[in-house]
């Protein structure tokens, strides 16, 4: 039975470690994760046991990813892609983030913001974190990278019947073991308290029983 991996920005990005501060190039460099390079047997099972297509919204998500990150390189072994991580450490998370204007104000660097009033009990008021996006700031840099155009409201999704495959169509959610067959890669998924991605399934990415026994 295929089982799904749903990516979301708070779920795929790991916590960023402190990056030095400004004229500390060389130093900073050394500490960069090094690009991975996969080996031709590795190259050989992914391409022998994945199944995964180039669509632009999946060049745009995974473009937020990490350097070295699994994911990224199977997808472009599997696509002939070439997608290149916007940031060394990846997009980081931040509760509100969804202005890409700042997200990406100095990048390859990152920007630091101070956590607001209105921030969860996780934030420390007055500390400075990175700045990236939350779930919904994620889905709407997607969208519109990938020409989708305006990310709709999460409650206008829930209640749009045209889109919507699930719930609002009258149809009852399928077990979680069952819905990798009735989503595509691209597909948003939605909840009352947040929003993710459907990017693929770990057969789609080229993973195995031998590197990940549940999938038998």
């Amino acid at each position: 039975m295929k089982r799904i991996m749903l990516f979301a920005v708070c779920l795929v990005l790991a916590l960023l470690p402190a990056l030095p501060a400004a004229g500390e190039g060389a130093a900073e460099k050394s500490r960069l994760p090094a690009p991975y390079t996969p080996s031709d047997e590795e190259i050989r099972h992914v391409l022998e046991n994945g199944d995964m297509q180039s669509i632009p919204v999946l060049d745009a998500a995974l473009s937020l990813l990490e350097e070295g990150n699994p994911f990224l390189w199977r997808y472009n072994v599997l696509t002939g892609s070439s997608v290149e991580p916007r940031m060394p450490y990846g997009v980081p998370y931040l509760y509100g983030g969804r202005e890409p204007t700042h997200v990406f104000a100095m990048a390859p660097e990152y920007i630091l913001q101070v956590a607001w009033t209105s921030s969860p009990i996780y934030y420390r008021e007055g500390t400075m974190y990175f700045y990236g996006f939350d779930c919904v700031g994620y889905v709407q840099w997607v969208w519109k990278e990938c020409g989708c155009g305006k990310l709709p409201l999460g409650r206008e999704m829930l209640n749009d019947r045209r889109r919507s495959v699930f719930n609002s169509a009258g149809q009852e959610m399928p077990a979680f073991s069952e819905l990798a067959s009735c989503l595509q890669p691209g597909d948003v998924l939605v909840t009352d308290s947040h929003m993710a991605l459907f990017l693929g399934t770990l057969r789609q990415f080229g993973y195995t029983e031998e590197e990940v026994p549940e999938l038998a």
